[in-house]
């Protein structure tokens, strides 16, 4: 279904069959968002992910035009463009598919492809939840390059698809592999006090999630093809990672990244990662497992490309100041940059861009 005649994945849908009924939902591919009737009037809306009764709909073929009427179960309307404005919405009519802005064909259109996968963690004994973004040209026989984008505390593999979806956009753009694991409240780092290694998240990261990503897809499986990426906890992550093991990452982005754990007095289940508090005994802990302080693992060269920003109005921007410090002490070439914002998706949706650009300009191009 297209809404313009020059269109990108915000005017492509899926269609998804519901079990194996003879009702589909219609979602679209840029907000995931299933599509029905508006509350008032014949228009439609964008609502929840899991279809509900009023945004399934029945497909009725009409072979005389070799289309399809799509007719909503909780109302009978029909799927209509209305006049001529080429706005897609719904009109209360008794018609069967007798008139041309009732009837929609349907042809193939190059978009990304998701998949929800779970990953084996030997480490862990568990699996671990992934939302994987193919490129729209994956399948053409080339292998491609992959960034691997954490998320935030709080967050799950599903962040970004929700509150970021135009870094859909940008996998196509960059002809690039997204992978989206779920960090949970890791900090994506080896707890400190993991007696029953269920948060071995630095080596399910760095170690198996990039062998099953190799492993299953057509990647460039080498540093040259692989960089990584993530804000807030996910930025702390990204770099986290990226400086304990700059053999495997070309490059590494972090907005409103938490630099150092060390400066923090504790909640967000750090107590729990780090073996005790910010204090006495177990403080070294958290100073060993800050970004800030692992910098020293870096030369100028083994280093990753390193991009990290910002926004002015944030309170972790001390933290990322100190961080740009310190790798000008240590002769660390990285890119650092702050414009106006807070710790908010507002500002990282207007980041991805940048993010990307840095990223993709060290990272092995599709081959």
């Amino acid at each position: 279904l297209q809404d313009r005649r020059e269109y990108n994945n915000q005017q492509e849908w899926t269609i998804r069959r519901i079990g194996n009924s003879l009702f589909y939902a219609v979602i679209n591919n840029y907000s995931s968002m299933a599509i029905g009737p508006a509350a008032t009037g014949n228009g439609l809306v964008q609502k929840t992910a899991q279809a509900i009764n009023s945004q399934i709909w029945k497909l009725v073929y009409n072979k005389d035009s070799d289309a399809y009427t799509f007719v909503n179960r909780s109302n009978n309307k029909l799927l209509t463009l209305e006049g001529n404005n080429d706005i897609i919405g719904t009109n209360i009519t008794l018609d069967t598919a007798k008139t041309a802005a009732v009837l929609f064909k349907f042809s193939p259109a190059k978009s990304y492809h998701l998949e929800n996968v779970d990953v084996p963690s030997p480490s862990m004994s568990k699996t671990i939840p992934a939302s994987i973004i193919l490129p729209d040209n994956y399948g053409d026989g080339r292998r491609y390059p992959v960034i691997y984008v954490l998320h935030g505390y709080g967050g799950s593999h599903t962040s970004y698809l929700e509150l970021a979806p135009r870094i859909r956009n940008l996998a196509d753009a960059y002809q690039v592999i997204l992978v989206f694991p779920d960090g949970d409240v890791s900090w994506y780092l080896n707890s400190v006090n993991d007696p029953d290694k269920k948060w071995m998240y630095e080596t399910f990261i760095s170690s198996e999630l990039i062998t099953y990503v190799d492993s299953h897809y057509k990647t460039i499986n080498t540093r040259s093809g692989r960089a990584i990426l993530g804000q807030s906890m996910g930025g702390q992550g990204a770099f986290y990672n990226a400086f304990k093991h700059p053999d495997l990452y070309v490059a590494a982005g972090s907005m409103s990244g938490v630099m150092s754990l060390s400066v923090l007095p504790g909640g967000y289940n750090l107590e729990d990662r780090m073996g005790g508090p910010n204090s006495g005994a177990t403080a070294i802990n958290w100073q060993n497992n800050s970004v800030i302080n692992l910098a020293k693992l870096l030369t100028p060269e083994n280093a990753p490309a390193l991009y990290f920003d910002c926004g002015k109005q944030d309170d972790l921007l001390p933290l990322n100041n100190w961080l740009d410090e310190t790798l000008k002490e240590r002769r660390i070439p990285h890119t650092y940059f702050t414009r106006e914002g807070i710790h908010s998706w507002y500002y990282w949706n207007d980041a991805l861009p940048l993010q990307f650009a840095f990223l993709m300009s060290y990272v092995e191009a599709a081959k």
